[in-house]
């Protein structure tokens, strides 16, 4: 799969490694320009100067290991989200990585705003990829979730899933919420359960959402 410009957007917390990484395997295997982004939001600006991270330190941490990527550091000061969005029209960004860091509390809630504004405002497709937490296995291989509606939408996220997928060795997961109760399933005998009618149709409209390439395993999963 080819992409000529990928964007990466980091909060120097260190915790965006995995996604570094990914962003890096892309840019390698397609031969992209990668863009590494710092934002600088003023509304930490009275934070002291002792606690206050140095981009030119802190952009050191994000230099690919293979030499012959292409990319590009870019500091800018005002809201996340709106300077990525920003970037993203003025460098022509044809993909947007970014990390998610599966906290708690305030950090969880500010660094998911950033993440699902640009999810919901962004034209161009974006991945954001957790980073590994302790004790995880590292050589599991990486996971592509892809949610659906049953709208149109999906089957193009599916089919961009699949390249990604093909590109970076990954499997792929197609999920759907359904709103029923699922204590409307009827009860069969040996503690087993029947799915309603509806979820039966839903199963078979999951299914459906198949990657075309046979080189790529996929599991569907109905929640």
């Amino acid at each position: 799969m080819s992409h000529q410009t990928i964007l990466f957007a980091t909060d120097f917390s260190g915790r965006d490694e995995a996604a570094f990484k990914t962003a890096c395997r892309l840019a390698t295997r397609s031969n992209a320009k990668l863009l590494v982004l710092h934002v600088q939001d003023p509304r930490y600006s009275a934070q002291s100067k002792a606690t206050r991270k140095d981009p030119n330190v802190e952009f050191v941490r994000y230099i690919p290991a293979d030499y012959g990527v292409n990319f590009d550091q870019i500091l800018k000061v005002g809201d996340p989200d709106d300077k990525i969005l920003e970037t993203v029209d003025s460098e022509n960004v044809s993909l947007i990585i970014l990390g998610t860091h599966g906290r708690s509390g305030i950090g969880r809630a500010f660094a998911g705003s950033v993440a699902e504004n640009v999810l919901r405002n962004a034209d161009i497709p974006v991945m954001t990829v957790r980073n590994s937490g302790v004790g995880s296995n590292k050589h599991k291989r990486p996971r592509i979730l892809v949610p659906v509606d049953f709208s149109v939408y999906g089957y193009a996220a599916l089919d961009y899933a699949t390249k990604l997928a093909l590109s970076i060795g990954a499997e792929i997961s197609v999920v759907h919420v359904d709103d029923e109760d699922v204590s409307t399933a009827q009860p069969l005998t040996g503690g087993q359960s029947k799915l309603s009618d509806h979820r039966q149709n839903t199963w078979k409209q999951l299914r459906r959402y198949a990657p075309q390439s046979e080189r790529v395993l996929v599991t569907h999963k109905l929640l």
